[in-house]
């Protein structure tokens, strides 16, 4: 119940800082007379509606919509380099590290939540193939490659030339003001705070999606033992069979 509720709490989390994204940049003026949450809202009934298709339909939207994330956070990190140069961006990351133990447990409690989304691989175990083989490699692999990105995005943010104090008191939303001085250079301001609004958008569809799969897994495992309503744990008989996943069929119906 716990995960269950977890996965629900990060959803919403998720999708309220994608709606002040859209509300900032994206939503023109004349449509500022609509509530705060009205896009959130509007996402989750679609991510809702995906993830009532099936796994699969899910499994390939993230698959697409990180990848763009990705991208864009490479772009991001590669205005940066190419701003400051190589050497100086890393040698201006390597003089700003702190030992204020306080400063860095605050920071790693802020950033506690955005690591919570792992154990979804563990809970979507029952719609992998040979999961005993496949969850341990994707955590690993997953834990690696996102610590990697966010080592060289705060690389990128230290070497921003926005005043520190305008990056705090934007918040959430300050990395669309640092891309746009970084590709002001070369001229593509609009184009570098597009591509981080777009990145931002797509993290937070991404993780929301990826959190009520796990969540519609959890609640199947919870049906199944009694703990929910047993429909919760019923398959749809009309979808084919994966090889070599035990039998298990790919997508879950709740009536």
């Amino acid at each position: 119940m716990s995960l269950f509720l977890g996965y629900t709490g990060t959803t919403a989390f998720y999708l309220a800082t994608m709606d002040e994204w859209v509300v900032r940049f994206v939503l023109p003026e004349s449509l500022h007379f609509l509530p705060h949450g009205t896009f959130g809202v509007l996402t989750a009934i679609l991510l809702g509606v995906l993830n009532a298709r099936g796994t699969e339909e899910s499994g390939t939207f993230q698959l697409l919509v990180t990848g763009a994330k990705v991208a864009v956070l490479l772009a991001f990190i590669g205005g940066a380099v190419a701003f400051a140069g190589p050497m100086a961006a890393v040698g201006t990351f390597t003089t700003r590290f702190s030992t204020d133990v306080i400063s860095i447990v605050s920071v790693a409690a802020l950033a506690f939540i955005t690591f919570f989304g792992f154990s979804a691989i563990a809970a979507s175990a029952g719609e992998i193939i040979e999961p005993r083989k496949t969850v341990p490699k994707a955590i690993t692999a997953s834990m690696v490659t996102v610590t990697i990105l966010y080592a060289l995005v705060i690389v990128a943010m230290v070497n921003s030339p926005v005043p520190a104090e305008v990056v705090a008191r934007q918040g959430e939303t300050a990395m669309g003001t640092v891309a746009a001085a970084f590709f002001e250079r070369f001229g593509l301001a609009a184009v570098g705070q597009g591509l981080i609004v777009a990145g931002a958008i797509f993290s937070m569809v991404s993780a929301s999606n990826a959190s009520i799969l796990a969540a519609t897994g959890i609640g199947s495992l919870m049906g199944r033992q009694g703990q929910a309503p047993r429909r919760f744990s019923r398959i749809d008989s009309s979808t084919e069979r994966l090889p070599g996943a035990s039998g298990r069929q790919r997508r879950r119906s709740f009536p």
